[in-house]
């Protein structure tokens, strides 16, 4: 008798402890949300190539992962920094919200670092007086797409293997000396910032045209293209591709 009285008291107290299965399932939510926004705010998010700038290292439609903590911890949706880490180096390609276009989030390769002065003369960069050496290569064919009306173009330039330091990739250069970009600088790159260029030299809108990034404002580094839609589809050749 005094068995099945504990037993029946046990089974009430497992009923009033019970939850209902929604509750269940939105806590199981609120948990997965947070831990995704976590992990979007401090250690890795996804970006979408809208542009042609950084071919051929990156190809418009290329979705990329960026590693965000590899410069320093941030306040998320502010551009204060709680804690540094290894600044950037020459040679990455970063995210980075734009100096003069505060809502937008842009991507380019590191060219300069703080007190290194930058100028370009027929297309080759310079740093400190020292031109960053160039090797070329074949004229190549890439597809690019136009900024107002959303039409794919093909397109052809010439590919040169550029060295910056330790690093070395891919730049592209328009065949015709009028259509490229001018000459630019002498100019100092000023404490806490980085001059920033897109692979694609000659059609790219960067630290040329509006300055330098303040390190503050850099969201983080590239690190792979997890998925590519572009002119034709699927890019199947160039999921899983690490950015250099």
């Amino acid at each position: 008798m005094h068995d099945d009285t504990v037993c029946r008291e046990e089974e009430a107290l497992k009923l009033r402890s019970a939850k209902p299965a929604w509750r269940e399932s939105l806590e199981s939510i609120i948990v997965a949300v947070t831990i995704a926004l976590l992990l979007r705010s401090f250690v890795v998010e996804a970006f979408k190539i809208p542009s042609g700038s950084m071919i051929p290292t990156l190809s418009i439609g290329d979705q990329i992962f960026v590693n965000k903590f590899i410069y320093g911890i941030r306040v998320p949706f502010t551009q204060l920094r709680i804690v540094d880490f290894d600044p950037p180096e020459r040679g990455d390609v970063i995210v980075f919200v734009c100096p003069v276009e505060p809502h937008d989030d842009y991507i380019k390769r590191v060219v300069g670092l703080s007190g290194d002065i930058i100028k370009v003369r027929d297309g080759t960069a310079y740093i400190n007086d020292v031109p960053l050496r160039q090797q070329r290569g074949a004229v190549v064919p890439y597809w690019d797409r136009d900024a107002e009306g959303g039409d794919w173009r093909r397109k052809s330039a010439i590919a040169l293997q550029e060295n910056n330091g330790e690093r070395d990739y891919t730049v592209l250069q328009e065949n015709h000396q009028l259509r490229r970009a001018p000459d630019f600088g002498p100019y100092q790159v000023p404490k806490d910032h980085v001059f920033v260029m897109g692979d694609n030299r000659d059609h790219s809108y960067d630290s040329r045209s509006w300055g330098p990034v303040p390190i503050d404002s850099i969201l983080g580094k590239s690190l792979f293209v997890w998925w590519s839609w572009g002119n034709d589809g699927l890019a199947t050749d160039r999921l899983g591709q690490w950015i250099d």
